[in-house]
């Protein structure tokens, strides 16, 4: 299989036996699509006599029956060793893999006839919205390891179809893959399914218009073919019924339009389709009933031929991005919001998704360290990272689209799966588990090593920049012991522990009048009532200035008539009615607001309240952390959303808010807060966020949110609004699709941040608290170790700012391999520094192959005397460097 970039447009015609190219080439490209567990376990999917939840799903009657992959996968090497002018594409490499374990003379079969393609590389077709970034990366790294192994090359094309809308900044993650081109499917104003956002403005309109196929560039410069399939992914699935030659026609009618170069892509697909064997003879007997006039031909092909043989005419194709930029030529582009429900569906799964992906970033760092410290033996070195690889593996699939969405049924979120409840939970606990079993002992075979003196704590960072912290360790007594520490950028330092236990610390707490309970540090002074409401907000390092409007941390309880894809306001009133209408519960206090915790380095708030509405009765606990030296509030709500009903909170701040920053997967955007539908009562536009949530008014910041899988965030005058819970089994957006509820009691947990400090996302400096609130410092017990032989200070490696390095890890050649973030959309000159002696740097994809030579040189890397001086030309960066042994 061809994986070249500089294929002519005769060497692709060859390919696809055309020998005269026509003024209009129509690709048909054929597939199936595999959704890892939308309805099934995946192992059903794979096989369908594993146990099912919707009986006779793959036993339907009729040629256009969905049959599980094993069953597709074997018809697809019947279709290429019978027909020497077939192609087949397969986006999802995990199914692919599964078939060469089950019948492995078919899988030969199905590589050696050369016209097999891997459009998408990942183990799954992901969520770009929600998934960790780093893990999203994870899912086509461990895809393509995976074909590596196998001796089979990929066009290094993504294939997207069916994901609910897409990050504006996902160019930034594709670019840094070596990401050649990505077709996608669903974007707002596309009209499938009931989506009401449809508007002259809309993403899809603009590129019915003015062409399907563009250059999607990200804030960082970053660029990527992009083709939106206009009539779905599937829209070719029912090309028998009827007359195939008159569906053609209007396939082509649907594309054409649309399409600017000469090349027109027709899906030939649907969900866990069988590969068509008429289609040859369909696309033949068309060609044949064609007036010559139209020049139109029809061929077999795939996406990957279309994708090349477009980037032939890149010179034509316009360029877009979310903001657009007129000076700069390049035209609007807005992929989200298409549904946004389901970035609240199931909090779970968003939840452990980011622990887990935290914590076997951690073991990757941690068992590094341990391995170049303590120079493991190659075995021990190979047993530690083919456990880490256990780890993604069981974690990955959790980027897919219908997974860390939420909008499985039932039975894949929480059935009976192993003896145990929930494929989806279980994996993703499975994940978590791994991950910080690795970890752990990581840190525990350092600690055990480290010549410290008595009564030494050793602090671990696994963040990449230097810190300060409050950690906790436990006392001989078994008494917990807090200390405020500071640790270098990927490693430790050992601290001596305070003889009194009552450090020194800014934390107090004071109980006022009417049961509240006021808390402050050096930041800010916050105040508590009796019910657990925040009812004051003050930044004290500006005049002690009051931050909020109202009172804060408040539970909304909406009646939801939405699904796991769409909240209730998302339909259209017209049709629907009032499908999303403001409750007004009864609150009574169960427990008031007590001291929990009280200082002077910490301290912990806590009350219940009992809600009562017409769409829920439930209890909800709320509890307070401020931690000595952090200028933000840490807050946990627990409880429970009834059926019908989504749970929101609220933050109204001192301001009109006019434009939010938020974190994506691996980058940075902004928005004006804007409006959707026509619901009355309720009109946000919530965002799928990831860290950070900045809101400013006039350009001065009011405030931020902080958080760790609690994504779903908007602006709407002057509140800040997160969703927290959601039970909304509704029936879904589509026919067949999944429905589900959630009745199971979450933890959320989120913070506020006071204004002063707050600054650009361009610094990277509320990127840096924002995971520093997620991520703590941990702290071990050192010493004095009788063999210690470890220093008492490490860094692996740390990089200048605004450089942020995001992963450290062992690469396919065994180099160390890091990944370095900046957040300026600029072109900034940063400087790695090394713990350990490095002869050599390289820099590669974050697929851990060759940069292009142009995108190399203009690193401009200088190396020496522990420092690697380089131009970080995009907003990520993937260095190898090779260590002295």
């Amino acid at each position: 299989m061809n994986n070249s970039r500089d294929r002519s447009i005769a060497d692709i015609l060859g390919e696809l036996s055309v020998e005269q190219m026509p003024e209009r080439l129509v690709i048909f490209d054929q597939s199936a699509h595999l959704d890892w567990n939308r309805i099934n376990w995946f192992s059903t999917n794979v096989d369908e006599h594993y146990p099912s939840d919707r009986a006779g799903y793959f036993n339907r009657d009729g040629d256009q029956s969905p049959q599980p992959s094993d069953t597709i996968l074997a018809a697809a090497a019947r279709l290429l060793r019978n027909s020497a002018h077939a192609f087949y594409s397969i986006c999802e490499t995990g199914f692919l893999q599964a078939f060469s374990e089950s019948h492995p003379d078919q899988f030969a079969s199905l590589i050696a006839s050369g016209r097999l393609r891997i459009v998408g590389g990942g183990i799954v077709s992901p969520d770009s919205l929600l998934s960790h970034g780093e893990c999203f990366i994870r899912n086509y790294l461990l895809g393509d390891g995976w074909l590596r192994e196998q001796g089979i090359s990929w066009g290094r094309h993504a294939w997207l179809p069916d994901s609910f809308g897409h990050d504006a900044q996902l160019p930034v993650m594709l670019d840094a893959m070596g990401i050649r081109g990505v077709g996608m499917g669903r974007i707002p104003g596309d009209g499938r399914h009931g989506d009401t956002s449809n508007a002259p403005d809309s993403a899809a309109a603009m590129l019915t218009a003015d062409g399907a196929d563009f250059l999607w560039r990200g804030n960082d410069g970053s660029e990527i073919l992009t083709h939106w399939m206009r009539g779905g992914y599937d829209q070719a699935k029912d090309i028998d019924l009827g007359s195939p030659p008159d569906n053609i026609d209007a396939y082509v009618a649907t594309n054409a339009p649309s399409s600017l170069t000469p090349f027109i892509h027709i899906p030939v697909s649907g969900q866990f389709a069988m590969p068509n064997e008429r289609l040859a003879g369909h696309i033949g007997e068309w060609n044949e009933t064609r007036d010559p006039r139209d020049r139109l031909c029809g061929v077999a092909g795939t996406f990957q031929h279309y994708a090349e043989l477009v980037a032939l005419h890149a010179g034509a194709l316009a360029r877009r991005g979310f903001h657009g930029d007129p000076s700069g030529d390049v035209l609007r582009f807005r992929p989200a919001p298409y549904w946004m429900g389901f970035y609240a569906s199931r909090p779970a799964l968003k939840q452990l998704h980011a622990r887990a992906t935290v914590a076997m970033l951690g073991a990757e760092t941690y068992g590094y360290i341990a391995d170049h410290l303590l120079h493991s033996r190659p075995e021990r070195v190979r047993q530690r990272n083919a456990a880490i690889q256990d780890g993604w593996v069981e974690l990955v699939p959790s980027t897919h689209h219908d997974y860390i969405t939420g909008t499985a049924s039932d039975f894949v979120y929480n059935g009976e799966y192993l003896g145990e409840r929930g494929e989806q939970l279980i994996r993703l606990q499975n994940a978590l588990g791994i991950g910080l079993d690795l970890r752990g002992s990581a840190v525990d075979e350092i600690t055990a090593r480290i010549g410290a003196v008595e009564r030494g704590v050793a602090v671990f960072n696994q963040l990449g920049f230097e810190r300060t912290g409050v950690v906790e360790v436990m006392g001989d007594d078994g008494v917990p012991i807090l200390l405020r520490a500071a640790a270098p950028a990927l490693g430790y330092r050992v601290h001596r522990l305070p003889t009194d236990r009552n450090a020194p610390g800014d934390v107090r707490v004071v109980e006022g009048d009417g049961g509240n309970i006021i808390i402050e540090n050096g930041f800010l002074t916050a105040t508590i009532d009796a019910a657990g409401g925040l009812v004051s907000l003050l930044d004290r390092n500006n005049g002690a200035a009051e931050m909020l409007a109202g009172h804060a941390n408040m539970i909304d309880i909406f009646s939801d008539d939405g699904n796991l894809h769409r909240f209730g306001y998302e339909l259209d009133y017209l049709t629907h009615g009032n499908a999303f209408r403001k409750d007004e519960p009864g609150v009574t206090v169960v427990e008031r607001a007590r001291i929990v915790e009280g200082g002077p380095l910490r301290c912990r708030i806590e009350a219940t309240v009992s809600i009562e509405s017409d769409a829920a009765s439930a209890l909800y606990r709320f509890v307070y952390i401020l931690i000595a030296g952090e200028p933000f509030l840490r807050m946990e709500t627990t409880g429970r959303a009834t059926a019908g009903s989504t749970v929101m909170v609220r933050f109204p701040l001192r301001g009109e808010i006019d434009r939010t920053e938020h974190g994506t997967p691996y980058h940075w955007d902004h928005r004006t807060p804007g409006c959707f539908g026509n619901q009355p009562g309720f009109d946000g536009v919530f965002e799928a966020t990831h860290d950070f949530m900045i809101a400013r008014s006039n350009g001065i910041a009011l405030g931020a949110i902080y958080h760790a899988g609690v994504p779903a965030w908007c602006a709407s005058g002057n509140q800040l609004i997160g969703v927290l819970l959601r039970n909304t089994p509704g029936a879904g957006p589509e026919a067949g699709s999944a429905t589900g509820s959630d009745s199971g009691e979450h933890t959320l947990t989120y913070a506020i941040r006071v204004p002063s400090g707050i600054e650009s996302p361009e610094t990277g400096v509320q990127l840096r608290e924002a995971r520093g609130y997620a991520v703590p410092l941990e702290g071990r017990m050192a010493g004095p170790a009788p063999a210690g032989d470890l220093p008492e200070e490490f860094s692996l490696s740390s990089v200048s700012s605004p450089g942020i390095i995001t992963a450290a890890k062992t690469g396919r050649s065994r180099d160390l391999l890091l990944r370095v973030y900046q957040p300026t959309n600029a072109t900034p000159e940063l400087t790695l520094t090394m713990g350990c002696a490095a002869t050599s740097a390289r820099f590669l994809t974050a697929l851990e192959s060759p940069l292009a030579a142009d995108r190399a040189a203009a690193i401009q890397p200088r190396f020496g005397d522990g420092m690697l001086d380089f131009t970080a030309t995009r907003a990520l960066t993937t260095i190898a460097l090779r260590h002295e042994p």
